[in-house]
């Protein structure tokens, strides 16, 4: 298990602890945004926030290398934390 996961017990499954630290929220709010825009220029996310199958994996991908970029934040997501559940 990743050195940053924590189980989150509502969910059931592992989270990176980064998500539950203070000084990351307004980040990750702001690449949340950065995320959408480039899933609705993409045709995966329309105005109400409904995904097409898979996508997850996409948001995932793309926050990863934005959070990497902008702010030099290395985040495990859930597939990598939970190998034994499955995304779509």
């Amino acid at each position: 298990m990743h050195k940053n996961a924590v189980r989150d017990k509502k969910q059931n499954m592992y989270i990176d602890k980064q998500e539950l630290e203070p000084e990351y929220a307004e980040i990750f709010k702001l690449v949340d945004k950065e995320v959408e825009v480039e899933l609705k220029k993409m045709g995966l996310m329309d105005k109400k926030w409904n995904f097409q199958m898979g996508t997850c994996h996409v948001y995932w991908l793309i926050k990863k290398e934005i959070l990497k970029k902008k702010y030099n934040i290395n985040r495990q997501w859930p597939s990598e934390l939970n190998p034994n559940i499955c995304f779509d």
